[in-house]
């Protein structure tokens, strides 16, 4: 690691370890990712935790990545969040899918909002995603909100 790396390191280690990390996956770098990832969330830096259990996806450790993500659902990650519903999702476990993404919208996160309208919308429960769509449409805070999700729930 270069000097002026290691000087802006000191100033922030949490935010920079995190940063660095991503970076580290980015480029490909798994293992430096992990590694710097983890000294990141040591420090308390817990969004680092939905890029480990990236990793671990990447891995195919499905389980552990589903384990990782858990932890940074209690510490109110939304991308862990997002991430494990996913996960659910693509194992056809709804149920959990529907729970998990509920929690990211008591986070105002519009990607769980999304996720859920298409859910409902393929169970055939019509109200609930028109609920969710109205939430999309009105809510005031919403983070993640994109023009195709708001386009879709105008539909």
């Amino acid at each position: 690691m270069n000097k002026k790396l290691k000087n802006a390191i000191k100033i922030n280690e949490k935010e920079s370890f995190y940063e660095l990390g991503k970076l580290y996956y980015y480029l490909i770098k798994n293992d430096l990712a992990k590694k710097t990832l983890e000294k990141a969330y040591k420090l308390g830096n817990f969004h680092s935790l939905s890029i480990i259990g990236r990793i671990e996806e990447d891995n195919g450790n499905i389980e552990e990545a589903k384990r990782i993500y858990k932890i940074g659902i209690e510490k109110e990650d939304r991308e862990s969040i997002f991430n494990l519903g996913a996960i659910y999702e693509e194992d056809n476990d709804i149920e959990n899918a529907i729970a998990i993404y509920n929690k990211g919208m008591e986070l105002k996160d519009a990607r769980s909002i999304y996720n859920l309208i298409h859910i409902y919308e393929n169970l055939g429960k019509k109200e609930e995603a028109e609920n969710l769509k109205n939430k999309i449409l009105f809510e005031k805070g919403l983070i993640h909100l994109e023009y195709d999700m708001i386009y879709y729930a105008k539909k």
